[in-house]
């Protein structure tokens, strides 16, 4: 009979993920109709997202989701294809998305996965990205947390060339605003400004980052969009206006770190600029969902926005080692893993 592949979390990594030492690759048959509990269904993984949030949750720290357990199956989610169905709700052949693990093939109760239609002009993959959590994320960013986009602002964005910057960025943009983008290389800030329209992108790897970043900031800036923290936090700190905003969604630059990341000096400009630091956590948005991937969509297709995704191709046992890459800045956009059956 033939198997199929899902990975274990056999160890908290301890600094950056090691995929041998933190995972473990297991195969077991795949399971047959008779294994599928009535109102569940049996799916089949074909894309399968990874995302640097990932990493928090395999800590052993429970944060706004309990922390993956080790022995179980690593968490993930993507798009798969329903193959056995018995829940009058889906068909088999059905897409869908939804948290499946890192698994070939699942077995799944239904609960949050949603039936996903790919219009004419969608790649299926942008249900990953752009029409995924990370294009939601961006959305509810900048309208719900930020209260929206003005012409004339100026946003700046961190971790500009990853899969959510990069959506952030193309938004602030076709609502009117002057964009600034920061990333790890020359190539992803080509991309940032030749591709998807950001108005300038400094690369934060070069020894002038610094002095570029206030020359362009001098009169400040009206949104800060936070994926990395750190030094660049700190600096965006001391470059805002009065009254900015900071969306603050991720802290990629600290998530390896053993021990306390290094604090911020300029916290007191928070007062004296009467800013204001917002956590994001997308789900607390789901009633606005609807709205949001409606609004990408036409985005998408009238090519107002673009989608950009870094796919590699591979089984299971090729998650962990794609999951660890993001940390490197492998990818430009979305990373995700087109599962190789």
């Amino acid at each position: 009979m033939s198997t199929y592949q899902k990975v274990i979390l056999k160890a908290r990594p301890r600094g950056e993920i090691v995929p041998d030492e933190v995972f473990e690759v297991i195969e077991e048959l795949i399971p047959t109709e008779d294994d599928v509990p009535e109102g569940s269904v049996l799916i089949k993984a074909d894309f399968l997202s990874l995302d640097p949030t990932l990493r928090g949750q395999i800590s052993g720290v429970d944060s706004y989701v309990k922390a993956v357990e080790i022995g179980a199956v690593m968490r993930g989610w993507g798009l798969a294809t329903v193959v056995v169905s018995r829940n009058s709700n889906y068909e088999k052949g059905d897409s869908v998305f939804g948290v499946y693990g890192f698994s070939e093939y699942a077995i799944h109760n239904t609960e949050g996965l949603r039936k996903v239609i790919v219009p004419p002009g969608i790649n299926a993959v942008d249900f990953c990205g752009v029409l995924g959590m990370t294009g939601l994320t961006a959305y509810m960013g900048l309208f719900e947390l930020a209260g929206g986009v003005n012409p004339g602002q100026k946003v700046v964005v961190s971790g500009a060339a990853g899969a959510t910057g990069s959506v952030v960025g193309q938004i602030a943009k076709l609502k009117g605003a002057y964009v600034i983008g920061i990333a790890g290389s020359d190539e992803k800030c080509n991309v940032l400004t030749n591709e998807l329209g950001f108005d300038v992108a400094l690369n934060y790897k070069l020894p002038t980052f610094e002095e570029d970043f206030k020359n362009l900031t001098k009169e400040g800036f009206d949104i800060y969009w936070d994926n990395v923290g750190g030094k660049i936090l700190d600096l965006a700190l001391l470059q805002a206006s009065n009254y900015a905003t900071f969306v603050m969604c991720g802290a990629i630059s600290a998530y390896n770190s053993v021990g306390p990341p290094p604090g911020i000096s300029n916290y007191f400009h928070i007062v004296t600029k009467r800013l204001i630091l917002k956590g994001l956590i997308v789900r607390d948005y789901s009633h606005l969902y609807e709205k949001a991937l409606n609004d990408l969509t036409s985005w998408v297709l009238s090519g107002k926005i673009k989608s950009k995704n870094t796919v590699v191709s591979g089984r299971m046992k090729d998650a962990p080692n794609a999951l660890a890459s993001i940390f490197k800045g492998v990818n430009t956009g979305k990373l995700v893993l087109r599962i190789e059956h």
